[in-house]
């Protein structure tokens, strides 16, 4: 996909990063998808024990894999600092579970292009979301609003675009689940031009990777920390 800043005239870079724990289910056509909208997918294989890395390498991915299983965050952010190393100018962030869907970039694309630094998904589901996951999804959006008085509709959607500029001033010390709270409280408290972007979500025959006991243990731990620390 041939995108250009109007004002330079420049092409700008685009690209993927997906963390993926044992997704060897779905990561070639998430992996395939997004690459008609993007110049370099990059995948962070978090420790799987199938075949997620060698059939991402296969489908033309850039994989770097960690040794064992860390944490979501940790996997984007090691994304994103390769993608920086390859001169990115816009990074999609895309869950390698196929609950995203990789034809809906453009969208997110277009919101950095008219202006947006940030670019956050909106979660419309096709079919039946699974109740913990619209509780869980509630309950900390409206914590986060309420506590930092932001107004954000889906607090914990990973299907999201940040500009370079973004990504270079976003410092998260999460690893797992957690930093998407996280940076969405660091973002909403600076100047960044954040838009909301409604997509699709598809729940299927894909397993959540989240645990209800330690990842609300971590959300709360990191929300009320960065309450003390007056954010």
């Amino acid at each position: 996909m041939n995108t250009y800043d109007e004002k330079s005239k420049k092409k700008l870079v685009l690209i993927a990063v997906v963390p993926a724990f044992n997704e060897s289910r779905f990561i070639s056509n998430v992996i395939h998808s997004a690459q008609k909208y993007v110049d370099k997918v990059i995948v962070i294989d978090d420790g799987s024990i199938d075949d997620t890395q060698e059939i991402a390498r296969k489908c033309g991915a850039v994989v770097h894999s960690n040794e064992k299983n860390v944490g979501k965050w940790f996997a984007l952010k090691k994304g994103f600092s390769l993608a920086l190393e390859m001169e990115a100018d816009i990074v999609i962030t895309i869950d390698g579970d196929g609950q995203h869907n990789p034809h809906e970039v453009p969208k997110f694309l277009n919101a950095l292009l008219n202006g947006a630094d940030v670019a956050i998904g909106v979660r419309i589901c096709k079919g039946k979301m699974p109740i913990i996951r619209k509780i869980s999804n509630y309950l900390t959006t409206n914590i986060i609003n309420s506590l930092f008085s932001l107004k954000i509709s889906d607090s914990q959607c990973g299907y999201r675009a940040y500009s370079r500029k973004a990504i270079t001033n976003l410092e998260i010390a999460s690893e797992g689940y957690e930093g998407e709270t996280e940076s969405i409280i660091r973002l909403g408290k600076t100047s960044l031009i954040i838009e909301e972007i409604p997509i699709q979500t598809l729940y299927g025959i894909e397993s959540s990777k989240m645990s209800t006991v330690r990842d609300t243990w971590r959300f709360l731990k990191t929300v009320f920390s960065m309450k003390i620390k007056g954010f």
